[in-house]
């Protein structure tokens, strides 16, 4: 498995769940506010236990460089459309960075996906 592989991995699962966090601070509703922090709160378990369990198949991540994380400010159609972007990563680009028999690793993204989707769900309530 290349480095670059793992660094892409971990760059977007980083960047997701630090801007969840940048969100819930600066939302102006609080069913945006709880709803963020939630997802915020679930993902940390299941983001930790596939990097870790990534680590332990395919050794430590360790960058070229430096990791690079850009965080957005927070506006409900930007939302929308980065959640969007993070499904399709999940769903689409993330699996082509695993071997075919990483069924673990592919569960614990099922997990991730299953948050990300509620989450969605939940702001259409706010």
């Amino acid at each position: 498995m290349e480095n670059a592989n793992g660094e892409t991995i971990l760059t977007n699962l980083l960047t997701y769940q630090n801007q969840l966090r940048i969100f819930h601070w600066q939302t102006k509703s609080y069913s945006q506010h709880k709803s963020f922090g939630n997802a915020y709160e679930m993902l940390d378990d299941k983001i930790d236990n596939f990097l870790e369990t990534f680590f332990g198949k395919y050794g430590r991540i360790v960058s070229a460089s430096v990791f690079g994380i850009e965080l957005d400010n927070f506006s409900p159609e930007s939302f929308g459309e980065y959640n969007d972007e993070f499904i399709a990563f999940l769903s689409d680009e993330l699996p082509g960075y695993l071997a075919e028999g990483d069924t673990d690793l592919l569960n614990i993204r099922d997990e991730i996906l299953g948050a990300v989707n509620r989450l969605k769900y939940l702001l259409t309530l706010a």
